[in-house]
């Protein structure tokens, strides 16, 4: 994804538009159940990682780069995972650790868009409490 934006570094924005990108993605099926336009979001996610001069791609030698906060939001996706209990890092562990860092451009977008840690992490919890009840439904 960070090629086809012709920019070496890996952000954020661009793991999220990654994500948008995968079809089997938990996260990407999540974004349109809460009314989202996925095409208005990843527009705003191509604005935010048009790179600058020093970032940019010239000839397809250069490495890519994965900043501080890229850094951080992978290891908040591992500390949601194991405040979810579970013993892998998934699409949804980092898009909530990229709504819990606030300050990033992909969290500022989705905000924009109307979705935040707390909406989605709620409509998670609804979810299973929903599944767990059909489990232990009775049979008529």
């Amino acid at each position: 994804m960070a090629s086809s934006c012709r920019t070496r570094r890996i952000s954020p924005a661009i793991l999220l538009l990654a994500i948008l990108k995968d079809e089997t993605s938990e996260a990407r099926h999540r974004i349109p159940e809460m009314n989202i336009d996925v095409e208005e979001l990843r527009t705003e996610l191509l604005e935010a990682v048009t790179p600058d001069d020093s970032e940019r791609i010239v000839d397809g030698t250069e490495h890519f780069v994965t900043d501080a906060e890229t850094k951080r939001i992978l290891f908040l996706s591992h500390l949601e995972a194991r405040l979810n209990h579970d013993s892998e890092v998934t699409d949804l562990h980092f898009l909530r650790a990229t709504l819990r860092d606030t300050t990033n451009a992909a969290c500022k977008a989705l905000n924009r868009q109307g979705i935040n840690y707390e909406n989605l992490t709620g409509r998670a919890h609804e979810e299973s409490c929903t599944s767990i009840s059909l489990l232990f439904e009775m049979p008529e």
